[in-house]
């Protein structure tokens, strides 16, 4: 349920974040093996995260809900931002 949980959150940012100022666009959901680990990733053709956006000390409501939840899956967030936004959580399997 954590799982889904975040995927939801991932899914819910690209939406109100990527395309508030434009009517379409693409949101790739992924999720890929690497060795013992899942990495399921939601990417979109946004304008990315700010700068400044920290995922690990970040007050936001989404990004702490992401925290506690992947938490409980001994997982890590990782952020990119290279021609829109990407979210990926990897977890152990």
């Amino acid at each position: 349920m954590p799982l889904g949980l975040i995927l939801n959150e991932m899914l819910t940012n690209s939406i109100k974040y990527a395309y508030a100022n434009k009517a379409g666009g693409e949101i790739r959901v992924s999720l890929l093996r690497q060795g013992h680990n899942a990495i399921l990733s939601v990417a979109d053709d946004g304008p990315g995260f700010p700068p400044t956006l920290d995922p690990d000390t970040s007050s936001s409501t989404g990004m702490m809900i992401m925290h506690m939840l992947a938490k409980q899956l001994k997982a890590k967030i990782r952020l990119q931002s290279l021609g829109g936004a990407k979210i990926s959580v990897i977890f152990p399997i």
